[in-house]
Order: structure tokens, then sequence, then C-alpha cells
């Protein structure tokens, strides 16, 4: 069985920041050196991300939130990993974000 490798990373983009100053959160996920980007449709104040630990601090507003949602990000991205390896699938970044996301093909075909 091939080896992969495979990482999570959440960040922020300080240069794409709203009306209130908030700043979108990305996530980035790699494997085998090919890199996926979504956002996750969640803002933070610049101010109160930790770049150290691709999270939000616990003690600003909404940060304890926005931690347990990114959590559950990485529980369903692990599980579909997961998912795919069991099944003996290609397992590509893009084939996992894209089913995550909802985006994928499916094989269901529909009568009109």
């Amino acid at each position: 069985m091939e080896r992969t490798t495979f990482s999570l990373l959440f960040y922020i983009r300080r240069d794409k920041l709203n009306k209130r100053g908030e700043a979108p959160v990305f996530m980035r996920l790699t494997i085998n050196g090919e890199r996926a980007d979504a956002s996750i449709k969640r803002f933070i104040e610049p101010h109160a991300w930790n770049s150290d630990k691709g999270k939000a601090n616990e003690k600003c507003r909404g940060g304890k939130d926005l931690n347990l949602y990114l959590n559950a990000i990485s529980a369903n991205i692990l599980q579909i990993q997961r998912d795919l390896e069991l099944d003996k699938k290609e397992v590509s970044a893009q084939i996992i974000l894209n089913r995550y996301l909802g985006k994928e093909q499916s094989d269901r075909h529909t009568l009109m």
C-alpha cells in the first residue's frame, strides 16, 4: 500500500476583510503535495486568530464556537479520507474536498 501524507490547515485571509473588519477563515487540505483550498464561510477578527495553532483564541468573542466548528470539519474530513481508503478508491485532496462540499459526482439518474 502506498504511503500518503495528509495535512489539514485552517488559516485566515487578512487581505480580504469584510465591512466589519473580519477576515474569512479558509481550510487547506494537502495530500501527497496536492493542495485544495476552500472557504468555510465563517469570519473572525484578525487579532482573535492564533496562526501558530490554526485556531481562534477562545477568550475572544465567538472563538470557542468557531473552534468547535473547526473540530467538526476536521472530523468530517478525516472520516471521508478513511472511507475512501477502506473502499480502496483514489484519495486526493480535490476528491476529499469535493465530497465534503457535496460536489461529488453521483451515479444516480432520474427519469423525466
